[in-house]
């Protein structure tokens, strides 16, 4: 079903809005629901059936509904519980006769085309179908030919008809160049015929009466013909790009085309006449050429001037070489020139050193007012080269002389305010490489993808950064192996990174699959396969003597991606944390304690983690140093002190006298302790004091002490 597009249809539509609301909320007794059938079939008096729309709108309202006619024939089951109840008119808007519109008359099946002639027929509960047949007056109908300048019909053409600012252009040519245009409504339009770049357009105007048939004269397309060269420089012969050539009328001097010459100073104009022309060559880019017509005409009077009269279909070839302007250098610490490796000038690069830049001019020459101190220059195209090559690979940047990465570059200094004006570079066309990401599984694409290029020593030589898109397309140096390496996200939600991998599916640099491309070409379908997940597959291991004051290190294990995976080292005693990185310094407080480490590895927002077997650590060796004393009759009193290196021992002490234990189970303090025997024996006694050791220590034993016992 359709609408008629009239502003009024959205308050016609609240309104209805409003009715079925209220319906709703009726009770079910007083709901009415009766459907009136509305059919009929519409043709024109040539006896062809209609296609377009049947409106329905009610008398006083500024929108309808509309139906499809097809095939001069509509049907529509108009459902009264839907519409508002009340008297309507019915007209015929057909598509076929270029929109014409008739309004239903009964027993008149011309109808008319004045709303308030038409018959009313009312609409509601009750009410009986409608059915009627229209039989539309034809209107103009319009056809033509298009042939070529020896007058055979050209295939294929397009015709476009504007009526007024209202286009159709959905007609072409037959294989003899007949075109029919079909009913045309009455009125001076425009008709163009046009083909492929290959012909020049046509445009007539028609006049379109009320009815009857219009046969057009013939639209003869030309020909088109061009013109293309190259411009070089006057003393060296070097092409010079992004130069603009312009067309114009030599009577009129009214523009007819422009162009901008490539990288080798080649240009074309098509779409031409044969018409007389000339030709401007215009240097608005740099400026660094005078500006010329063709021959040595002065732009700005047009004189002299030599007209160029091409023949029909003709591609002409004009060259031209232009006078260098000759310019004074600006003041400058550094300065060079860029060319190609044939030794060209290349305009439009730019020279970098810092925050401090300049662009080449129309002989390749860069000026930079750089201070004292040491300095790396970076070479790379401006967006002119990037607008003339388009989708090809452009220059390679580089690092003076000639490196592809800044760690290859050979610094240059200023001393003194004084620097140098001898530096010379040469830019290498890049060559590209292109391909897909895919995830795993043969799954086909991922949601996003991220592109690193390494030279065989592992230096990043270019980056393309992460983006939406399964596939990749990256410069790279040419007649250079070069090495690539992916990542990219899943295409499922959320999304989840997929780990790196080199191109030829592996997890090092060294063993991936190098590529070499030609300059300016293309390697295709390099596709690459990423696997999910990050796995240990050989545990950390710790090394060295694991006891108090060696110093440990230890591996981070194997794992199933190297490649710009970090890993985390964690030293943990008794399971807490007690020292990071590579290496632990054992104290005495380790001592007796089991040490390991935990390795965390971490590749974009995956993250793994494994633990090295336990390490026991050794106990301290201890001493026990003691003297005694008799202070009165039958009694001994020891000082005893227990140490061990780093530590103070813990624990208990015994004493025997001879083999005898006289004491046990002594608690030291501090490593210390005091003992008082009683009931010793007179006489010169020796006793012995044993540590018992502890957690961290290991027992040891006094040497005897000599005591005279009152």
């Amino acid at each position: 079903m359709k609408t008629l597009p009239v502003p009024a249809l959205r308050l016609c539509g609240l309104l209805l809005g409003l009715v079925l609301a209220m319906a709703a909320f009726a009770p079910a007794a007083l709901a009415v629901s009766d459907v009136i059938h509305l059919s009929g079939t519409v043709t024109n008096t040539d006896g062809v059936n209609q296609n377009g729309s049947v409106y329905v709108k009610r008398v006083g309202a500024s929108s309808a509904d509309g139906v499809g006619l097809s095939d001069g024939s509509f049907s529509w089951n108009w459902d009264t519980s839907q519409y508002p109840d009340g008297n309507y008119v019915i007209f015929v808007r057909s598509s076929t006769m270029d929109d014409t519109q008739r309004f239903y008359v009964a027993g008149d099946p011309a109808g008319t085309t004045q709303e308030n002639l038409a018959t009313q027929v009312h609409l509601g509960p009750g009410a009986p179908d409608v059915t009627f047949s229209m039989m539309m007056p034809a209107i103009a109908k319009v056809s033509g030919r298009v042939v070529d300048s020896n007058n055979v019909g050209i295939a294929g053409a397009t015709i476009i008809l504007n009526e007024a600012g209202s286009i159709r252009s959905n007609f072409t040519t037959d294989a003899a160049g007949v075109f029919h245009l079909g009913y045309v409504q009455a009125g001076s339009w425009q008709v163009t015929a046009a083909d492929d770049p290959a012909y020049l357009r046509s445009q007539a105007g028609v006049v379109v009466p009320a009815s009857g048939s219009v046969l057009m004269p013939d639209f003869v397309l030309h020909r088109a013909s061009s013109i293309s060269g190259q411009v070089t420089d006057s003393t060296t012969g070097a092409p010079i790009p992004f130069l603009n050539v312009d067309a114009f009328s030599a009577t009129t001097h009214l523009p007819l085309g422009t162009t901008t010459t490539g990288a080798d100073g080649s240009y074309h104009l098509g779409r031409l006449s044969t018409a007389p022309i000339v030709l401007r060559f215009l240097d608005g880019a740099y400026d660094g050429y005078t500006w010329t017509l063709n021959d040595g005409g002065d732009p700005n009077d047009w004189s002299p001037q030599t007209p160029i009269t091409l023949g029909e279909g003709e591609d002409r070839v004009y060259d031209q070489q232009l006078v260098a302007k000759t310019t004074p250098a600006p003041a400058h610490t550094l300065g060079g020139t860029v060319t190609d490796t044939a030794g060209d000038p290349l305009p439009g690069i730019e020279v970098t050193d810092g925050d401090v830049s300049d662009t080449t001019d129309r002989k390749g020459h860069w000026y930079l007012p750089s201070a004292d101190g040491t300095h790396t220059l970076q070479f790379s195209q401006d967006w002119r080269w990037s607008s003339l090559f388009g989708p090809a690979p452009g220059w390679f940047p580089a690092y003076y002389p000639s490196a592809f990465v800044e760690e290859a570059a050979t610094p240059v200094t200023v001393s003194g305010g004084v620097g140098r004006d001898d530096l010379q570079t040469s830019l290498h066309r890049a060559g590209r490489i292109s391909g897909a990401v895919e995830g795993p599984g043969g799954r086909v694409g991922v949601s996003a993808r991220e592109i690193w290029v390494y030279d065989g020593a592992g230096h990043l030589v270019n980056h393309d950064p992460m983006l939406e898109q399964s596939s990749y397309s990256v410069a790279v140096p040419a007649d250079v192996p070069v090495r690539l390496v992916a990542r990219g996200l899943t295409p499922d939600e959320p999304q989840a990174d997929l780990m790196p991998r080199w191109f030829g599916d592996v997890d090092t640099l060294a063993a991936s699959t190098p590529i070499q491309v030609g300059p300016g070409a293309t390697s295709a379908g390099n596709v690459f396969h990423l696997v999910t997940g990050l796995a240990n597959l050989t545990l950390p291991a710790i090394s060295g003597t694991v006891a108090p004051g060696h110093t440990l290190t230890a591996t981070t294990g194997t794992w199933s991606v190297h490649t710009q995976t970090a890993f985390a080292t964690t030293w943990l005693r008794d399971g807490a944390a007690v020292g990071s990185g590579p290496s632990y310094v054992l104290t005495p407080a380790d001592a007796g304690r089991t040490l390991q480490v935990r390795v965390t590895a971490t590749n974009g927002s995956t993250t793994a983690t494994a633990l090295s077997a336990p390490a026991g650590v050794g106990l301290v060796p201890t001493a026990v140093a003691g003297r005694g004393t008799s202070p009165r009759a039958g009694r001994v009193k020891l000082a005893l002190v227990v140490s061990g290196a780093g530590v103070t021992p813990t624990g208990t002490v015994f004493v025997r006298r001879g083999s005898r234990v006289v004491k046990a189970g002594v608690t030291l303090v501090g490593g210390r302790a005091v003992v008082v025997l009683r009931k010793q024996p007179s006489g010169v006694k020796r006793y012995t004091v044993g540590y018992s050791g502890s957690g961290q220590t290991l027992p040891a034993t006094s040497p005897a002490i000599r005591v005279k016992v009152r």
